[in-house]
């Protein structure tokens, strides 16, 4: 991957997964690359990542009707969901543009849009791994979304539908169906929808460790700095 004089120059900010795969591809293209990272290459978000390469999240975070849902989440103290008061102010034109984007229509649009990058999520960490000698960091493991409820299936449909339409496969499964394929499952699950094109990744901060040695090997500079503006 020999970078020319000419060689457009791109610094790439963060190494996490995200900016490790950039740093990659910008140079496998011939870009003359700098990666900055303050800690190590994955070290920060990407170390506490779950590992999902979901190809089935389809679904944006902001669905029909959530907005009526958000009282119930500020109240509940084990919710993920939290506001730091004194900056509300400044957070209120971001929430009223989240607010907009859960009508149906804005749902679909970006529903299209995710399909259109997850649908070639998966073909391109095969490559970038095959490349740097490391496929065995991504398994096809397959994904669970359990219910604890009857009508948990049936109230999810619209999600559902969303992958469905847009070429992600869904099975609807009973509890007794999913305890066969995850043994751990509580007797509590009632049922649930397995995504079998999902994959995981075994070691997310490893995997990008290796990314940004071989994007180092390939001749990409990486730099311990912290950038300010």
């Amino acid at each position: 991957m020999p970078a020319p004089e000419a060689s457009p120059r791109v610094h790439v900010i963060g190494a996490g997964i995200i900016g490790a795969c950039c740093a990659w591809w910008l140079r496998r293209e011939g870009f003359d690359v700098t990666l900055i990272e303050k800690d190590l290459p994955g070290d920060g978000a990407s170390l506490g990542n779950a590992g999902n390469i979901g190809l089935a999240s389809v679904p944006p975070l902001n669905m029909p009707g959530m907005v009526r849902k958000v009282p119930s989440m500020l109240l509940d103290p084990m919710h993920a969901f939290t506001v730091r008061w004194r900056y509300l102010p400044k957070a209120i034109p971001w929430f009223i543009r989240f607010a907009m984007n859960t009508r149906p229509a804005s749902v679909e649009a970006i529903s299209d849009a995710r399909a259109a990058l997850l649908s070639h999520a998966g073909d391109a960490f095969d490559t970038l791994l095959g490349e740097i000698g490391h496929t065995e960091m991504i398994t096809p493991t397959g994904l669970i979304q359990a219910f604890e409820s009857e009508n948990g299936i049936a109230k999810s449909q619209y999600a559902l539908n969303l992958r469905r339409n847009r070429g992600v496969r869904v099975e609807e499964m009973t509890g007794d169906q999913l305890r066969e394929l995850e043994p751990a499952l509580s007797d509590n699950i009632k049922g649930g929808v397995w995504y079998p094109d999902v994959r995981l990744c075994i070691n997310p901060q490893r995997m990008t460790k290796l990314i940004a040695e071989a994007f180092v090997a390939a001749g990409g500079k990486l730099v311990a700095a912290t950038v300010k503006g």
